[in-house]
């Protein structure tokens, strides 16, 4: 699958042949964003979105060449440019400045499921930063100053057009997987966070092929070319202390007890953390809570994963079972909260917490110290997580 997604990338190599001899004449394109995030190979790499072509990545004063990874189509105008990250950095791509890689993070920042939701009539107020506060919420995490941010997911959320009589206030939003969406629900209010620390990004069901896939494809996915696919293998970031295995979600189903996607990628990132033995945590979108409660009592697949990390379930939510790994759950980015009765469904099985905001997490004494922040920066509960286990006050 990963060899014949390599072959769009081949076919850009032309075009950025004639792009980079633009450069010379016309002086280097505008970027309009820049980041790092964690790739299909394991690395970093450096991402950039530009007006027309790719700029040099600038690493202890020398110049790294990006490759195209997206040219203009239909809906988006821009062009995508891609590197791997030299080193531990950090770097620059224009005027954007990129952070340092860490070796073995101990304070990364957990959020997800941030866009706003404009579909049919299901209408949040964009306009409004008390009712779609995710702008707030990231420059709180970049205040915080993590030395890792982990997405699990759901970025587009801005799917229909908003109507002149919408009882709230998301007037003039854009809408449509195209450039101004993810502009408007990702790439402007997320910018705080680029400089502060690289990303580890999860693709959520709002990114599968039918919905946001083509922006996930050209943007954010790790895969080497801009190709929607169902779903992707394992990806994985590797540090001196801590293993985070992407597992893609997008089309599974949390309420399959069986956890037919699930299971298999579990086992493959099971056997990764033996092998690498180091602490693991599985990131994937949905909390595959049924197959959890299934197994509770005995886990014969996943003996080596120390948590499991989601969104989808906009809430907060730190789940133990007695033969598994430990939920958290960190859904509280900016869209709609969980209802009543989502919340309610969730309560048996630990700690459910339905507001805005996101988890830091503080590695201290052989665990992880987790406070879960508001939108509005109180402290609204603390965790511990260790030895396969969670626990809050």
């Amino acid at each position: 699958m990963i060899a014949g997604l390599r072959r769009p990338v081949a076919a850009l190599a032309a075009a950025l042949a004639l792009l980079s001899g633009s450069f010379a004449a016309s002086g280097a394109p505008a970027v309009r964003f820049a980041w790092v995030q964690w790739a299909f190979d394991g690395r970093p790499h450096a991402r950039a979105i530009t007006g027309g072509g790719c700029p040099p990545l600038v690493a202890g004063g020398r110049p790294f060449p990006m490759r195209v990874r997206a040219l203009p189509e239909p809906g988006f105008s821009d062009t995508v440019c891609d590197a791997v990250y030299p080193a531990s950095g950090p770097a620059q791509i224009g005027t954007f400045r990129l952070p340092a890689i860490p070796r073995a993070p101990t304070r990364i920042a957990v959020f997800g499921d941030s866009g706003c939701r404009v579909q049919g009539k299901n209408l949040q107020a964009c306009n409004d930063p008390v009712r779609w506060p995710m702008p707030g919420i990231v420059r709180a995490i970049a205040a915080a100053h993590p030395q890792l941010v982990v997405d699990v997911g759901d970025y587009y959320y801005r799917e229909t057009a908003c109507p002149a009589d919408a009882p709230v206030d998301c007037a003039r939003t854009p809408y449509g997987d195209r450039e101004s969406s993810w502009d408007a629900d990702w790439f402007a209010p997320a910018e705080p966070l680029f400089a502060t620390a690289p990303l580890f990004l999860v693709r959520g069901n709002h990114e599968d092929c039918k919905r946001g896939g083509r922006g996930w494809s050209r943007y954010l996915s790790g895969l080497p070319g801009a190709v929607c696919t169902y779903h992707d293998d394992p990806a994985y970031a590797r540090f001196d202390n801590l293993l985070l295995a992407d597992v893609d979600s997008a089309n599974g189903d949390e309420f399959d007890a069986g956890g037919a996607l699930f299971v298999g990628d579990e086992r493959l990132v099971d056997s990764r953390a033996q092998a690498d033995r180091v602490e693991t945590w599985l990131v994937t979108h949905r909390p595959p809570l049924a197959y959890l409660a299934a197994h509770a009592d005995a886990d014969p697949n996943g003996p080596h994963l120390a948590a499991l990390v989601s969104g989808h379930i906009h809430t907060f939510g730190a789940y133990a079972f007695s033969g598994t790994a430990p939920q958290l759950i960190v859904g509280t980015g900016g869209d709609t909260l969980a209802s009543a009765k989502e919340v309610a469904s969730l309560s048996p099985f630990g700690v459910t917490d339905a507001h805005f905001g996101y988890a830091l997490f503080e590695r201290r004494a052989g665990g992880w110290d987790v406070s879960v922040y508001g939108a509005e920066g109180d402290v609204r509960h603390r965790c511990r997580l260790e030895a396969r286990s969670v626990r809050c006050t």
